[in-house]
């Protein structure tokens, strides 16, 4: 009988390893930013983990640690060792790593939880004002699972999308930043940052959120002097055409690396060295909470349909935060600067293929009882 994984972590050991003050005993240093708090010479056991996170059966458990962060932990490896920088979007694994890792944390669930609290507030507002009951408040709304086990499922589906989002963006190109400045690479509990510099501009676009658009980056720290990045390769130059990796020099573009980490941190950034404890604290008193998407809802206009019935449709989307602080180890391309401002779809087939295989995803999670109370 396989014994039960009852510590299930939501960023993997492999990866908080790289961030230990200790290698050998492999500690590393914690700031609460919820608390304004310090834990030195914490054990990465304890860290970044929920009992029973994902089930309590480990189906989910050990197919995250077998099938997606062993082979995905050899190619890590492989780039901190200073093997190989050479990866590309067909190495498939590692962007499937990435991808469930996007989603698969407190932080992503937390992000779905808003984005329905945003159609409930929509649906509830118009209920209001159609039926006289005066003003909504958006307060008295709260958007939870009504259980632990409801919990484990939300946040086992999510961690499955992402390895079934990955498909749809074996289009990007990877490359690794190496960090030769005396400023450590920092790690959040939400640590790979997604934003898109180049339709930075948009502004309530429902379509800024997705992740099958002209522009996505994808960046993770995989240790103190090492980071991934995926990225668009129509859009973007990451470093010289000529070289798969970057070297940085320059405070500034870590510290833009570090305060992304800050805006996604949901809990908890792990640090190598004590003594950076006052740039992690000001880290976060400047950034967290700050988050790069946020949830909205908006009405469109009223409209009579065909049975004389008023309705009122309205759209959910995810609002992009408009950053001015470039870094940079990357630019936008000549060729693509004409068409900045257009947000566009990679390719229509695997948007629309990707819809199909994200409904039967969902339609077979709803039909299992053992994976979906929610």
């Amino acid at each position: 009988m396989n014994k039960i994984t009852k510590k299930q972590h939501y960023v993997p050991q492999f990866i908080l390893k790289g961030f230990c003050s200790d290698s050998l005993l492999e500690f590393t240093n914690v700031f609460d930013v919820v608390r304004n708090d310090l834990r030195r010479n914490q054990s990465i056991k304890g860290v970044m983990h929920q009992n029973y996170f994902y089930d309590a059966d480990n189906r989910i458990e050990q197919h995250l640690a077998n099938s997606i962060e062993s082979p995905a932990s050899k190619a890590i490896q492989e780039v901190k060792e200073g093997k190989r920088y050479d990866f590309h979007a067909d190495n498939n694994i590692l962007l499937k790593f990435l991808m469930c890792q996007y989603y698969r944390t407190v932080g992503a669930s937390e992000n779905v939880l808003a984005y329905m609290k945003a159609a409930y507030d929509s649906i509830a507002k118009q209920l209001f004002r159609l039926n006289n009951m005066g003003e909504f408040n958006p307060d008295s709304i709260k958007i939870a699972p009504d259980s632990s086990e409801s919990e484990r499922s939300l946040r086992s589906m999510l961690a499955l999308l992402g390895v079934i989002m990955s498909k749809g963006m074996e289009n990007l190109k990877f490359h690794v930043l190496i960090n030769k400045s005396a400023t450590d690479f920092i790690l959040g509990d939400n640590p790979v940052v997604r934003y898109n510099w180049f339709n930075k501009k948009a502004f309530r676009n429902p379509r800024i959120g997705s992740c099958f658009i002209n522009g996505v980056q994808l960046i993770m720290p995989i240790s103190p002097t090492i980071t991934l990045c995926i990225y668009d390769p129509y859009v973007y130059k990451y470093g010289s055409r000529k070289k798969s990796y970057t070297e940085i020099n320059s405070r500034d573009d870590v510290d833009w690396l570090n305060h992304m980490q800050a805006r996604e941190t949901e809990s908890f950034m792990v640090f190598r060295r004590p003594s950076d404890e006052n740039y992690v604290a000001r880290l976060a008193q400047l950034y967290n909470g700050k988050k790069i998407y946020s949830s909205e809802s908006l009405d469109l206009p009223s409209r009579v349909d065909e049975e004389g019935k008023s309705r009122t449709p309205f759209i959910t989307f995810s609002q992009q935060r408009k950053l001015t602080w470039k870094p940079t180890f990357f630019k936008v391309l000549k060729k693509a600067r004409k068409r900045q401002g257009f947000i566009e779809e990679w390719d229509e087939n695997i948007t629309y293929a990707m819809g199909l295989l994200l409904d039967d995803f969902w339609g077979a999670m709803k039909s299992n009882p053992d994976l979906t109370n929610t």
